[in-house]
């Protein structure tokens, strides 16, 4: 910002809180919080995934996701492109990170893989995954991975496309 630039961050990180400092020279700093935290302690993942997934229908602030992020991340390019000064846009997704979610829309879980959650007594307990389980996991990990790459294919077309309009850099 000391350099003309306004400056905006959208964080769908947990930890990346605005009162842990990192907000720091963002004029605008957005970041769903709340339960979120207590959602992401160990304790929370020995829930029953069930139970977990109801929550986090319930308290939409554990998760909000590429999709959410993105529309977000558009709407302040729309109001940045109205300024006189270029833009720095920080956007921060955390989507492909543990637990995994489905997003059958790419591609729905194989027949051969079997669900599994990782609690960390769990594995313990048992020792190592097995074939099937590590398979869902890869699946649900790569399909995370496609679902943030649309989500920030999105993002790159609408700064092109104000960039184009506007002083965007």
């Amino acid at each position: 910002s000391d350099l003309g630039y306004q400056t905006h961050a959208l964080v769908d990180n947990s930890l990346l809180e605005q009162r842990n400092g990192y907000a720091a020279g963002f004029e605008s700093f957005f970041q769903v919080s709340g339960l979120r935290f207590a959602f992401s302690l160990p304790g929370f993942r020995l829930l029953q995934a069930w139970t977990r997934r109801k929550l986090r229908e319930r308290f939409p602030v554990y998760y909000y996701g590429a999709e959410r992020l993105t529309d977000r991340a558009l709407e302040v390019l729309d109001r940045a492109q109205t300024s006189d000064r270029p833009a720095l846009v920080y956007v921060h997704y955390f989507d492909p990170h543990y637990p995994y979610y489905p997003h059958p829309d790419i591609a729905p879980d194989p027949p051969e893989t079997e669900p599994v959650s990782l609690p960390h007594a769990t594995l313990r307990r048992q020792g190592k995954l097995r074939e099937s389980q590590f398979a869902f996991l890869k699946h649900r990990y790569e399909t995370e991975i496609r679902h943030v790459d649309r989500h920030v294919g999105r993002l790159l077309d609408g700064w092109r496309a104000d960039r184009k309009s506007t002083r965007l850099n």
